[in-house]
């Protein structure tokens, strides 16, 4: 039987259903901010899931402890703090300067990341955690509040993007111990200075990696002071976002100009300069990171084009990251010039995002994520002593888990034509070639690199077993006036804290490649700041395990005359600076502070530091006069970067093994040929030099040609938009072209390197073919025999390869 239920009984239910029903839908609107920040927290301190006491990790809780420590100790309190109004002591423009505040901000972050890690010895320490808040309160009241520092052009970043994110981090490190009127004051400070809405007239700011950034902060805004607002702009700022100067802009789309990735792989910021390895690996870091922070909410990235994120990975990083995990330097900018965060710190750094990704990418991704990661830590266990806590245990899970297969060796080539870098890699070295053209500076200074004038101008890299090559101190020390693979004049550099920085004024710079070799090419004017009429057109030649690299028509114009030099190699060598040097079967520059020029030079040979890093050197013709020198540099950090504090003050001496090709004072049509075999010893160059796989086939101011012979390849560069003969191709435009027989297959590749060309590009070749096997759009074929002829659309083609295969008769 029923029972009625009384009025005053249902009313009462109804109060309490309606109570109950407000706490349920309160619970549920504050369980994804209690969620996001412990998800944060975790990302920033490792979390709970590891054990302290493993070797690696113990040793990363001993590092966030010393420097805790050290800025605790420093830290300015009471009167103390009141007489140099500071939390620490600094020279009077450095504590006026915008930049203050987020040095301030950053040295409490590693405060809060002591009080806040697991294991660490001042986990929830009362006295640190009073130190924290205390200079969190003093910067919100004196520095960094809901009216200040206001608007202003001078060091933005740190005011816009720097200090809000740092702020952030420690607000979700600290959450439990802060007061209601904290958050809300320390919240508005970020609103303030890091505003919800874009300015059209600044918002040129926030492109690339500055957006990147951007969205960061309105997410620790967002789930710090539980704003749904700030969480949506989180979101919606990587996609689609409208401003008064650039247009439309989405973070995940492709660029046809400006800052973004490109789809050969390229990254360009601030408009000229290539960055990969810099502000890309940033933007990479900081978009897995929200990308997995938003996973699973309400606020969960959905744009179809952030799918491109995973393509990034292939096709502008794992080209770049060296076997032992090293970023390429060519693609990190001025970024070099800091003694902290040389190439494996970069690459390092460029790995733990593709940790990241392999969490929320998917399945298949996922997975070429992981075994790329397990080839790159399984590679370089210094992977542990750079990396957060977090990526510690995530790294050491996959190279321990037997499932997940290692990448193992790549066998590649690659042009990034837009930003004007190649990269040639085999299982025992690879090379790099870093260019500037018509829409990539030569360098980039901003008060770092200072010296980095010809690091655009054609510079070599070779990497090896020695990983150390490019770090430790070299970036210091190198001499900048003789950087490996370039062609320059000695007139002497100023030493500008901010140069201007310049473009080629020649648009013929880039190349093509099949996947596996390669023929690359720049016309090479001076940095317009040398004040030098010097030109010239170099080019390599990316086989095999060999780079042959011609020049010609090298000139310098000049009243004033300067010598022009062609420097081969700039190597630094062992602690004794005692590698041995061999030239043509004999010892060469025995003792440091040898110079000599070397006459009818065959061949050269340098050990390397470490077993296979070894480097040949074969001079085709073997009439070549080498010059060399082994000399101490000693140089300071501070020399290079004045805005890096606190920089190294103390000298630093390493030793280099220097090769060069005298061009003579003001020449009007000079030449070089040489050849580059990495990773090989002296008698492995002794016999190339007897037999090369090489015949330079042409060397003029009209086409560089060279046949690889073992390999039957014949590459070119034709340099003239007139018809040009050589090694049996014909062009009758500028352009780049490759050509491979094989098993009566004859493919051809071919590029407009100069991305200008609006028409077409017309190829011979002196064979006859008995049918097309495929042609890549964009490619006519019109004739077969007696000569092979087709037509490259090479319209809007941005420099990208086109390719046909023709079958051959018996």
């Amino acid at each position: 039987m029923r029972h009625a239920v009384k009025p005053a009984f249902a009313l009462l239910l109804v109060l309490a259903l309606l109570v109950s029903s407000a706490f349920t839908v309160t619970a549920e609107a504050e369980a994804p901010y209690d969620e996001l920040r412990k998800k944060w927290k975790d990302v920033l301190t490792g979390g709970t899931l590891y054990d302290p006491a493993i070797p690696e990790i113990a040793a990363k809780i001993g590092q966030i402890e010393e420097t805790a420590i050290g800025y605790r100790d420093s830290l300015q309190r009471g009167t103390d703090r009141i007489d140099c109004n500071c939390l620490w002591t600094a020279s009077s423009s450095e504590l006026s300067a915008r930049s203050y505040i987020f040095r301030s901000y950053d040295r409490i972050k590693a405060m809060a990341l002591a009080y806040a890690t697991h294991g660490s010895s001042l986990q929830y320490d009362d006295a640190l955690k009073t130190d924290i808040i205390e200079a969190l309160d003093w910067l919100n009241t004196n520095r960094f509040h809901s009216a200040k520092p206001g608007p202003g052009t001078s060091q933005w970043w740190f005011i816009e993007i720097g200090s809000p994110l740092r702020l952030g981090e420690i607000m979700v490190m600290m959450y439990d111990d802060l007061s209601p009127e904290q958050i809300a004051a320390w919240t508005a400070a970020i609103d303030y200075n890091s505003p919800l809405s874009y300015s059209s007239v600044e918002e040129y700011k926030y492109m690339a990696a500055n957006r990147v950034w951007r969205a960061i902060v309105h997410a620790l805004r967002g789930i710090t002071g539980e704003s749904s607002d700030k969480m949506i702009q989180a979101r919606d700022g990587l996609s689609d976002v409208t401003d008064g100067r650039n247009g439309r802009f989405n973070v995940f789309e492709y660029a046809t100009g400006g800052d973004g990735f490109y789809p050969d792989g390229s990254f360009i910021q601030h408009g000229i300069f290539a960055y990969n390895g810099g502000y890309g690996n940033s933007l990479l870091k900081d978009l897995s990171d929200v990308m997995y922070l938003l996973k699973g909410t309400p606020w969960e990235v959905t744009d179809p084009k952030s799918a491109n994120v995973w393509k990034w990975v292939y096709d502008s990083f794992e080209p770049l990251l060296y076997k032992t995990g090293l970023m390429m330097d060519m693609v990190r900018g001025r970024e070099v010039s800091r003694y902290n965060f040389q190439d494996s710190v970069a690459g390092h750094k460029a790995t733990a995002s593709i940790i990241r990704l392999s969490q929320i990418a998917p399945e298949a991704d996922a997975a070429r994520f992981k075994s790329l990661v397990k080839y790159l830590v399984g590679n370089d266990s210094g992977f542990y002593i750079d990396a957060s806590i977090e990526m510690n245990w995530r790294a050491g899970e996959i190279v321990k888990d037997r499932a997940i297969p290692s990448r193992g060796d790549l066998f590649y080539n690659k042009v990034f034509s837009r930003m004007a870098r190649a990269v040639h890699v085999r299982p025992g070295f690879g090379f790099g070639i870093s260019m500037f053209s018509d829409k990539i500076a030569n360098f980039e200074n901003n008060f770092e690199l200072r010296k980095g004038w010809y690091t655009g101008s054609g510079m070599t890299y070779i990497y090896t077993e020695d990983k150390e090559q490019y770090s430790d101190n070299f970036w210091a020390t190198v001499n900048y006036n003789r950087l490996p693979g370039t062609t320059v004049d000695t007139k002497p550099r100023t030493v500008n804290v901010n140069e201007s920085v310049h473009v080629n004024s020649d648009n013929r710079v880039g190349g093509v490649s099949d996947g596996k070799f390669g023929v690359v090419g720049m016309g090479l004017t001076a940095p317009g700041a040398s004040g030098t009429s010097l030109k010239g057109k170099k080019s390599w030649f990316l086989f095999d395990d060999e780079v042959v690299s011609l020049g010609s028509d090298i000139r310098l114009d000049d009243q004033e005359a300067y010598t022009v030099e062609t420097i081969v190699d700039n190597r630094k060598l062992n602690a004794a600076g005692d590698n041995a040097l061999t030239v043509n079967g004999k010892a060469k520059l025995p003792s440091l502070g040898s110079e000599e020029t070397m006459n009818k030079v065959s061949w050269a040979h340098l050990a390397g530091n470490v077993p296979k890093s070894d480097i040949g050197y074969y001079f085709p013709g073997g009439q070549t006069a080498v010059k060399g020198s082994r000399l101490a540099r000693t140089a300071k950090w501070g020399d290079l970067n004045v805005n890096q504090r606190p920089s190294p003050d103390n000298p630093i001496t390493r030793h280099y093994l220097t090769l060069w090709l005298d061009h003579g004072i003001s020449p009007s049509n000079a030449a070089y040929q040489y050849v580059t075999l990495p990773n090989r010893t002296a008698k492995q160059t002794a016999d190339y030099a007897s037999k090369p796989d090489i015949r330079i086939v042409a060397n003029s101011p009209d086409v560089h040609a060279v046949k690889e012979k073992r390999l039957g390849i014949t590459g070119a560069f034709f340099w003239n938009n007139e018809k040009t003969t050589a090694g049996g191709i014909t062009s009758n435009q500028v352009a780049s072209v490759m050509v491979e027989e094989k098993d009566r297959v004859l493919t051809v590749s071919a590029a407009d390197p100069t991305r200008a060309n609006n028409g077409t590009i017309e190829i011979e070749l002196d064979k006859k073919a008995i049918a097309v096997i495929s042609a890549d759009p964009g490619i006519t074929v019109t004739e077969t025999a007696p000569t092979i002829r087709f037509t490259v659309h090479a319209a809007d083609s941005e420099g990208k390869t086109f390719q046909v295969k023709f079958r051959l008769s018996k």
